[in-house]
């Protein structure tokens, strides 16, 4: 009877064993797995500023408030200026946007003290840059249509220019 026991401990243990040693290699893979997913993509850097009204003491307002904002995920650099009421804030825009940083300002204390104004960001010039290149680019592709049409309707219209009589030499 006490031999069947101690096999029977032996064998639960064993079981708990393996079982446990299971379990932890498939959290380190889950762990490796998201760690290779979030690094997936590249960090693209942007910096945010802003005025904060409503702060009084530069240690328990400035300093609480940079605090704050430096523990949020994909921020790699926060710096409040007390005397200038200027926050400057690094932060990878694949992870955050500039509204999460305002909100996290105004959402600080009670949700009235602290008074976000004049955001600047430079994704966001990085953006309209991109917009207007796009803008210049369409606008020069429709002024070369508009061209290609009026010469057509010249030709069409029995005017005699340079372009027309290189045109029916062409054809001939």
């Amino acid at each position: 009877m006490k031999f069947t026991q101690t096999i029977a401990a032996i064998a639960l243990t064993t079981l708990m064993m393996v079982s446990c040693k299971k379990e932890a290699t498939e959290n380190t893979e889950n762990a490796t797995a998201t760690t290779e997913h979030t690094q997936d993509q590249p960090a693209q850097l942007a910096t945010a500023s802003f005025t904060v009204e409503g702060m009084h003491c530069e240690v328990g307002c400035a300093g609480h408030l940079e605090k704050k904002l430096a523990k949020l995920d994909g921020v790699q650099k926060a710096e409040i200026d007390f005397e200038a009421k200027k926050a400057t804030i690094e932060y990878d825009t694949n992870v955050l946007t500039p509204e999460v940083l305002v909100q996290t300002v105004e959402n600080a204390a009670d949700g009235k003290t602290y008074k976000v104004s004049d955001v600047v960001n430079t994704a966001d010039k990085a953006m309209l840059f991109n917009k207007d290149k796009k803008k210049k680019k369409a606008k020069k592709e429709e002024a070369a249509k508009e061209n290609t049409t009026e010469e057509k309707k010249s030709c069409s219209s029995g005017e005699k220019k340079a372009c027309c009589a290189t045109k029916k030499a062409e054809t001939l």
